[in-house]
């Protein structure tokens, strides 16, 4: 599937993502299983910008959590793992018509 600029980023999983040991509100990444596809909403320098993101999208009812910062330096901003490319779709068009569109 290509990528369009400002919409979000389906990420298919692997392994369960790794996550973080900063304290926060947010929830970290939950187990994902194999085979999944991640919504990828953002990819941000700071932590703090991924973490109030992370907590717009809780505030408008979207299931979100911050991965830490692998190999590039990102915070990863996504939601909930979803089984295949037909529920992806459906959840990026709910995250797009909710105004959540990485710059």
């Amino acid at each position: 599937m290509p990528s369009r600029k400002n919409s979000p980023v389906l990420v298919k999983s692997t392994a369960p993502p790794k996550t973080g040991a900063a304290p926060s509100k947010v929830p970290s990444a939950a187990a994902s299983p194999s085979g999944a596809y991640i919504l990828q909403v953002s990819a941000l320098r700071k932590e703090s910008d991924a973490l109030e993101l992370a907590t717009r999208l809780q505030k408008k009812k979207f299931p979100a959590f911050v991965v830490s910062p692998q190999t590039d330096n990102y915070y990863r901003v996504a939601s909930r793992p979803v089984p295949d490319l037909k529920a992806a779709d459906v959840a990026r068009k709910g995250l797009e018509d909710a105004g959540f569109k990485p710059s």
